[in-house]
């Protein structure tokens, strides 16, 4: 891999050792790839799961990050279940395992202090950071990398913890994958069919289309015919959000709305699609019978999200909810909303 003078400098440890255990995962995942370089940062976005003890090591002798760079949704474990009171198969539910997590507040200030926006949410974009075309990301979480590189044309690549971290740290990232354009092109046609009656759609129906494509594309990039070009942000968001999930797609081209589609030539690199395939009525259906296990029509507990909810469907819940109870017998989270940092106080 070609360095420049400041990437050998900070694989050679004249800025701290942190710095060059960043560099070093970060070259020997590049080389893994072929990628031949090091590409500067637009912005990270970081998962707070990585061990307390790896923040340290691969901190070590830095002060601040190199690149603007926010937080990932979390909470206090200790806090949700006093709280929540929540038990899940006889087990204290804590964050995002079963068991003990008690270095949580210690990852969360440490990642405050290197210069993290506590800004804990899996939607960034919806709480002002709003990334710019051809922006260089380093996001975890599938679905804001598929949401960013669909809607806003922005550059990323599927990332762990840990190489997020080592890029906020560096401010580099191996130029490999979705940031080079002759990665993003589309290699498959989805061509929805008219019993679809898109023009009705919810945003539940654009959930299943997707979860139902998603499986198809398995990790290739794929392109969309047939979607209304005034499709809202938070419906194609539940669109493409699932497609990361029953398959491994990161981008979605959907033809005459997203910036690298504005026709079928472009979203293919004038080059024919390897295939197309046609998705109606009877596929949809297909996707929520794969979503849906239930075997009664009772509601135990409601989970709103993921992905977190623009202003306008806070809105569109409340009204929902005005002047009803939720019922007795339905779980739901009191003061759900309460700042990590500040839940023990």
């Amino acid at each position: 891999m070609e360095l420049t003078n400041e990437e050998i400098a900070l694989l050679d440890g004249k800025f701290g050792s942190g710095i060059q255990r960043c560099m070093s995962l970060l070259v020997r995942w590049g080389e893994m790839f072929d990628a031949e370089r090091m590409i500067k940062v637009s912005h990270i976005h970081l998962s707070t799961s990585i061990p307390y003890q790896l923040l340290e090591e691969m901190s070590e002798d830095v002060d601040k990050v190199r690149a603007p760079s926010s937080l990932h949704a979390a909470f206090d474990p200790d806090w949700f279940v006093g709280r929540l009171g929540t038990v899940l198969k006889g087990e204290l539910a804590r964050g995002s395992i079963i068991g003990d997590d008690s270095d949580f507040i210690k990852r969360i200030r440490l990642l405050n202090k290197l210069g993290f926006l506590p800004s804990f949410t899996c939607a960034p974009y919806t709480a002002g950071i709003v990334p710019r075309t051809d922006d260089v990301l380093c996001w975890t979480g599938s679905s804001g990398q598929i949401i960013c590189n669909s809607f806003f044309g922005t550059r990323s690549g599927r990332e762990s913890a840990a190489t997020s971290f080592a890029s906020a740290i560096t401010g580099r990232t191996p130029y490999m994958g979705l940031l080079k354009k002759e990665n993003r092109y589309a290699s498959i046609l989805v061509e929805l069919k008219s019993d679809l009656h898109i023009d009705k759609f919810t945003e539940a129906d654009y959930g299943a289309l997707g979860y139902y494509i998603g499986e198809i594309a398995s990790y290739n990039n794929i392109a969309i015919k047939g979607i209304p070009k005034n499709i809202t942000l938070e419906k194609g968001r539940m669109f493409v959000s699932p497609l990361p999930v029953s398959g491994a797609c990161t981008i979605c081209h959907i033809i005459g709305v997203t910036p690298e589609a504005r026709t079928l030539e472009e979203a293919f690199g004038n080059k024919k699609p390897e295939d197309v395939v046609h998705v109606g009525q009877k596929e949809l259906r297909e996707g929520y019978d794969k979503l849906t296990n239930a075997d009664k029509d009772q509601i135990d507990m409601v989970v709103i999200g993921c992905p977190h909810l623009t202003i306008g469907e806070v809105a569109e819940l409340a009204s929902f909810l005005e002047g009803k109870t939720i019922h007795q017998e339905v779980f739901y989270g009191k003061d759900a909303f309460a700042h990590p940092l500040r839940s023990r106080e």
